[in-house]
């Protein structure tokens, strides 16, 4: 495993965390999504005020490996679980298990009682080994276009 150096986010990271979005997106999840669907997924990288209020309002952490940005996550302060992504280049290092037990010691430092998340298809399996359980599966509409996620939750206390 590499050597993994986890920091907050400022809006100075702004550019390369909407890069590493777009890029997992398409070369990741488009085993489980139609190109439609990658596109109405990424289209939010043109919010760009929007990103930076979550990188503001959020814990909103960066993984670096060897100075390349190769993930990141964020958890809002009613313990919503809203990002968690790896860059293409960095699956399975340990990156994405870095992030979210980060995110987790914050909820707990935070004494929140239950993490909350919407998990794609493509990251279900991932929030199962971290003790989540599916609360239903749902259709999200982005401009038009439904996309499965999944409403997973777990108990922290």
């Amino acid at each position: 495993m590499p050597d993994i150096l986890v920091k907050k986010a400022t809006s100075d990271d702004l550019d390369q965390i909407l890069t590493l979005f777009e890029q997992t997106i398409y070369a990741i999840n488009k085993a489980d999504y139609s190109p439609e669907q990658l596109r109405a997924w990424t289209s939010s990288v043109s919010k760009k005020n929007r990103w930076r209020k979550k990188i503001e309002e959020q814990q909103f952490l960066l993984a670096f490996v060897e100075e390349e940005l190769a993930g990141f996550s964020s958890v809002t302060i009613d313990g919503y679980l809203d990002f968690l992504f790896v860059s293409k280049h960095h699956q399975r290092q340990g990156i994405a298990t870095t992030l979210y037990k980060a995110l987790e010691q914050h909820a707990r430092s935070h004494k929140m009682q239950e993490l909350t998340t919407d998990a794609s298809i493509t990251a279900r399996p991932f929030f199962e080994r971290q003790g989540f359980v599916l609360v239903q599966e749902q259709q999200v509409i982005i401009d038009g276009i439904a996309l499965t996620n999944f409403k997973m939750k777990k108990k922290l206390a």
